[in-house]
C-alpha cells in the first residue's frame, strides 16, 4: 500500500493543487468505473459530473475513495451531494485531515 502523507494540513502549500486535483478526480473514477465507455476525463473544477458521465452512484464512489485518502470521516463523507467537480474538491479541501503525498501514491493506494 502506498504511504499517504500524515502532516498537518495547513502547515504548508496544499499539495493537491486544482490541476493535480482534477488528475487524481480522474484517476478514482477510472478505478470506479473501470469499462465504462462514455467516461469522460474532467478537464477544469466546474465541470458537471452528469455531463462527464458520472452518475449519483459513481459520485458516491468516488466520495468514498476521496474520504479515504483523505482523511474525511465516513460519517461526513455522506454529507457530500456534488453537481460539480468544484463541490467535490471543496469539500475535501475543506474536510481533510491528512492528503496523498502524490497523485501516484493515492491511485497505488486504492487498487
Amino acid at each position: 500500500m502506498a504511504r499517504l502523507g500524515t502532516g498537518r494540513c495547513g502547515s504548508r502549500t496544499t499539495y493537491i493543487k486544482m490541476i493535480n486535483f482534477i488528475q487524481l478526480f480522474n484517476e478514482v473514477a477510472k478505478v470506479v468505473k473501470p469499462m465504462h465507455p462514455d467516461f469522460e476525463n474532467a478537464k477544469a473544477l466546474d465541470d458537471k459530473l452528469a455531463e462527464i458521465e458520472v452518475d449519483s452512484l459513481d459520485a458516491l464512489l468516488i466520495g468514498i475513495y476521496l474520504c479515504e485518502l483523505f482523511g474525511i470521516p465516513e460519517e461526513k463523507g455522506k454529507e457530500l451531494q456534488p453537481v460539480t467537480l468544484r463541490d467535490v474538491h471543496d469539500f475535501v479541501i475543506a474536510n481533510k485531515t491528512t492528503e496523498p503525498e502524490s497523485v501516484e501514491a493515492a491511485v497505488e493506494a486504492i487498487k
